[in-house]
């Protein structure tokens, strides 16, 4: 089984050369300036970024006095990740479970599973096998996002040999509760296409869990996941085949 296939969860528009791109936000960054000049907030472009429905609800929050000054910035991209793409996956992957999980376990324990599960050469492979796929969140160009699927790896007695597994769904810290991870979703489950998709969600991971119920999701059993000599008490999640 692939230790590393613990999956969490922290607009579909075109596609280039064979690569799918898809353009996740097309809004500009604000600066926020009341009439009232005690209320200004700093005149350098914040850091906020919205969806359609966010973007409105936002708007209409606001005093009717308060002017909005927009600024371009960098679009956040998704692409089908290739082999070339490795290293700066084994990077991105390093970084996003030692942010979402680190503080569970003991450094060695830690350092013992990063080696093992984000090998370098592994991921080489696995990028250029066309049993899996990976999608790459970019945002000017750097690593801040991904999701992987492939062959289902989880220890259940019905998993079938054309079934396929969500092995992974990481975002940054920033870039969660963005609306990101259910666009990586999504696109595995097309990826997937009409046969039964499985997953490995850590059982304390609560909001995991209602997320992937949202997608059709079930438990379908247990296990336990090794991080170096720790192990910790995971579900099987599974979304069955549509019928016909």
């Amino acid at each position: 089984m692939d230790q590393s296939s613990r999956s969490v969860k922290c607009l579909k528009v075109g596609g280039s050369l064979g690569v799918p791109v898809f353009q996740v936000w097309v809004w500009c960054v604000f600066c926020v300036r009341s009439v009232d000049s005690r209320h200004d907030v700093p005149s350098a472009p914040s850091a906020i970024l919205f969806t359609n429905s966010r973007l409105r609800a936002w708007r209409l929050s606001l005093p009717q006095e308060t002017s909005l000054v927009s600024y371009p910035v960098p679009m956040l991209t998704i692409r089908r990740a290739r082999p070339a793409d490795a290293e700066a996956l084994v990077e991105l992957s390093t970084i996003t479970f030692t942010q979402t999980f680190g503080h569970l376990y003991d450094p060695a324990d830690l350092g013992t599973f990063l080696t093992e599960a984000y090998d370098l050469q592994k991921h080489k492979t696995l990028l250029a096998d066309p049993d899996h796929a990976a999608w790459l969140v970019e945002d000017d160009g750097a690593l801040v996002g991904y999701a992987l699927a492939g062959p289902c790896d989880l220890p259940h007695s019905d998993v079938l040999p054309e079934d396929r597994e969500l092995k992974r769904l990481y975002l940054l810290a920033d870039y969660q509760q963005s609306g990101l991870g259910s666009t990586l979703i999504e696109l595995a489950l097309e990826w997937i296409g009409p046969r039964t998709a499985w997953l490995g969600v850590w059982s304390q991971n609560f909001g995991a869990q209602r997320f992937y119920h949202r997608y059709g999701f079930s438990k379908a059993g247990e296990y336990f996941f090794k991080v170096g000599n720790h192990r910790d008490h995971e579900f099987i999640y599974r979304r069955p085949a549509p019928l016909g």
